[in-house]
């Protein structure tokens, strides 16, 4: 992740690049020859595109943690087939919230509010009254209160049941498994 900040995510086009790019831009854009006088906080502008930059690295790797954890999930699953105690703490562990789904659920939820709080900051620190430079402009307690408090949304039942549903089926499988086994052994040992 680190490389793929400096370096940018093809290996092309580091920090230093991207930054004189959008000086350019926004310069061009105002209409102006130096960030001085420029009507808004190039800082913040700054700080916010680097932010975004970021967000479409940890996508990236986020995005490929996901993909591998999702498809050792199904081989632990395929073992409830053989297992049935598998079936059963994952279906357990889904039921009761405490599963990578809802981990991951959760991490995804805290990012996008993370990001949405830095938004505000920066878009603050841009458009708010301050000027390039000026790194002691500080924003008051109003402007705090005013953000939203982040709130997590818990993951449908739905959702839990459509992850877990290979396990519910052998769990449903291995019952009727063991119900055939005892109802045979019983009926054996009645007639001997």
């Amino acid at each position: 992740m680190k490389e793929d900040r400096s370096k940018g995510l093809d290996g092309h086009n580091p920090r230093d690049q991207r930054a004189l790019a959008l000086k350019e831009k926004v310069l061009k854009e105002y209409g102006v020859d130096s960030l001085s006088q420029l009507p808004i906080n190039f800082d913040g502008l700054k700080m916010q595109a680097d932010e975004e930059y970021g967000n479409s690295v940890w996508d990236k790797h986020f995005g490929n943690n996901r993909e591998v954890l999702g498809q050792q999930k199904q081989s632990v699953q395929i073992g409830g087939l053989i297992n049935p105690f598998i079936s059963l703490q994952n279906t357990s562990m889904g039921f009761m919230a405490s599963d990578n789904l809802h981990q991951q659920e959760f991490l995804l939820q805290v990012e996008n509010y993370r990001r949405v709080f830095i938004k505000t900051l920066n878009d603050k620190q841009t458009y708010g009254g301050s000027k390039t430079g000026n790194w002691g402009w500080k924003e008051g307690t109003d402007f705090f209160k005013s953000v939203a408090d982040f709130e997590y949304k818990p993951t449908q039942v739905s959702e839990v049941i459509s992850n877990y549903i290979l396990d519910v089926i052998a769990l449903i499988m291995w019952s009727i498994v063991v119900f055939l086994l005892l109802t045979f052994g019983i009926k054996k040992n009645q007639i001997v």
